[in-house]
C-alpha cells in the first residue's frame, strides 16, 4: 500500500512536469484604436499603421474613409467600439472642414479620446491630449515612416493609453525623427533626407560633368513608407552613372524648392522627373521657368497590375487625366509616360521597361545639355499641307521663309547650320517630300 502512494506521487510529479501549461507571449491587446481619413490620404500610410500596430500587439487599429462611412450612420455608433479616434487629413485647415460634424459627438463623450492629427491648434475636435503630447504626436505622424510610426506607437501606449505593463517590460518612446520642411531623399543614407544640395553632392562625391537628373516627389511617399517606384528611378540612374536627385516640398503651392535646387543662384539638376500630381499649374509653369529644365511627367496605373494596363486601350483612367496629363501640360511638363501599375496588395510596382525608357530620355537631354551647340543634330519636321510632291505649306505659314529665319537664328547661336534663301529652301522640300 506504502509502495503504491510513492509510486501515484512520481507519477503525479511527472505528469505535472510534462503537462505545465505554456505560458503566452501574446501580450493583452487592451485598447483599440479607429482613424478616420479624408479623401485624399494615402491609405499606405494608413496601412503601415495598421501592420506595425498589429506586429507590435500593442493596439487594434481599424481605419476607414469618410467616403465610406453610411450615410445617417451614428457617430456614436462608429466610435463606440474603440479607445481612441484620430481625424486624420491632408491638412489642418481640411480637418476642421471635413470633420466639423463630429464636434458636438467629441464635446459631449466622456470616456474617449479624440486627435485631429494635423491640426496642433487649439480646436473642439480634440479632447484628452495635453498641446505637448499633441506636438509630439503630429511629429510622428506627419514625418512618418516605420521608425516614426513605431515610436508614436510607443508613446501612445505609455503616454495615452496606458496599457497596463511592468515598468521593466515597459519600452520608452524615442523622440520623433524630424524631416526637413523641404530635402533630398536617398534609401542609403542613414539619416533618410538632406536639406541642401552641396552637402548630398558631397556625400555622392559627384564630379562637375555627372548628369544630374531631379525627380520631384511627394513627402508623403516617405511617410508612408512607399518608396518602390523613386527607389527605382534612383536604381536606374545611378546604374547608368547619373546621379538622381530625389526631392520634395510642401504641396500648397510654395516655391522653396527653386532655392534647393539652386545653391549659389546655380540649377544643380539637368531635368526633373515628376512624380507628384500637379494642382496648381500657372504657378508650377512659372518655377519650371525659372529653372529653365525640361520637366518629364510620369503617372501610375491604377486600375491593376501591369498585364491590365499593357491590354487597356485607353492607358490611364480618366479621372487621372486632369492631374497627370492636363495640368502638367499647362505647367509646360512633357512626355507623359505610365511607369509603375498596382499590384494586388494595392502598391504600385515598376514597369520596368517604361521606367527604363524614361530614365534614358533624361539622361540623353543631360547629355544633350552639356554639348557645345556646334555639336548638336537638329531635325526640323515641316507641314506638306494640301499634300504634293513639290508642296512645303501650312495654314497661314510660309515655311521656306519660316525655315530661313530659323537657320539664321541657330547659325547666330552657334550651331553648325549655314544661311540659306528662301529658294534654296523650297528646292530642299521638294526633294524631300517628292517619291
Amino acid at each position: 500500500m506504502y509502495l503504491k502512494k510513492i509510486l501515484l506521487m512520481i507519477l503525479l510529479v511527472i505528469t505535472t512536469t510534462i503537462w505545465q501549461p505554456v505560458q503566452s507571449t501574446t501580450k493583452n491587446i487592451e485598447h483599440s484604436i479607429l482613424i478616420l481619413a479624408t479623401n485624399h490620404v494615402t491609405e499606405g500610410k494608413l496601412e503601415l499603421f495598421h501592420r506595425l500596430a498589429l506586429e507590435q500587439q500593442k493596439f487594434k487599429v481599424d481605419y476607414k474613409y469618410l467616403r465610406s462611412l453610411e450615410e445617417g450612420k451614428s457617430l456614436t455608433d462608429l466610435v463606440a467600439p474603440y479607445d481612441l479616434i484620430i481625424f486624420d487629413s491632408v491638412s489642418g485647415k481640411e480637418a476642421k472642414k471635413d470633420y466639423a460634424h463630429f464636434e458636438a459627438l467629441v464635446q459631449a463623450d466622456a470616456t474617449r479620446r479624440f486627435l485631429p492629427i494635423k491640426l496642433t491648434l487649439e480646436t473642439r475636435l480634440r479632447k484628452g491630449f495635453s498641446s505637448t503630447q499633441t506636438q509630439t504626436l503630429f511629429d510622428y505622424y506627419y514625418n512618418g515612416g516605420e521608425e516614426n510610426l513605431r515610436r508614436m506607437l510607443i508613446f501612445l501606449e505609455n503616454e495615452i493609453l496606458e496599457n497596463k505593463l511592468s515598468e521593466s517590460d515597459s519600452e520608452q518612446a524615442l523622440p520623433p525623427i524630424i524631416f526637413p520642411k523641404l530635402g533630398i531623399y536617398h534609401p542609403a543614407y542613414e539619416k533618410t533626407v538632406f536639406d541642401n544640395v552641396p552637402d548630398y553632392r558631397a556625400w555622392k562625391d559627384a564630379k562637375d560633368n555627372t548628369p544630374m537628373i531631379g525627380i520631384a516627389m511627394s513627402r508623403e511617399t516617405i511617410a508612408a513608407d512607399e518608396t518602390m517606384i523613386i527607389d527605382a528611378l534612383i536604381k536606374a540612374i545611378e546604374n547608368r552613372g547619373g546621379i538622381a536627385v530625389p526631392f520634395y516640398y510642401p504641396g500648397y503651392g510654395q516655391s522653396e524648392y527653386i532655392n534647393l535646387l539652386s545653391p549659389n543662384g546655380k540649377v544643380a539638376v539637368d531635368n526633373i522627373i515628376n512624380t507628384r500630381i500637379i494642382h496648381w499649374a500657372k504657378k508650377r509653369r512659372t518655377e519650371y521657368e525659372k529653372l529653365g529644365v525640361p520637366v518629364l511627367q510620369v503617372l501610375p496605373y491604377t486600375k491593376g497590375d501591369q498585364s491590365k494596363w499593357e491590354s487597356d486601350q485607353a492607358g490611364i483612367p480618366a479621372q487621372l487625366t486632369p492631374f497627370y496629363l492636363t495640368m502638367p501640360e499647362i505647367a509646360g511638363a512633357i512626355d507623359p509616360m505610365v511607369i509603375s501599375a498596382r499590384t494586388e496588395n494595392k502598391k504600385q510596382t515598376p514597369i520596368d521597361y517604361q521606367l527604363e525608357n524614361v530614365v534614358n530620355k533624361a539622361l540623353k537631354i543631360s547629355a544633350l545639355k552639356h554639348k557645345t551647340n556646334a555639336h548638336k543634330k537638329v531635325a526640323i519636321m515641316f507641314y506638306n499641307y494640301p499634300a504634293g510632291e513639290k508642296n512645303a505649306s501650312a495654314s497661314f505659314l510660309n515655311v521656306p521663309t519660316s525655315l530661313a529665319s530659323i537657320y539664321k537664328s541657330l547659325n547666330e547661336a552657334d550651331y553648325t547650320v549655314s544661311v540659306q534663301q528662301e529658294q534654296w529652301f523650297i528646292k530642299k522640300t521638294g526633294e524631300t517630300v517628292s517619291p
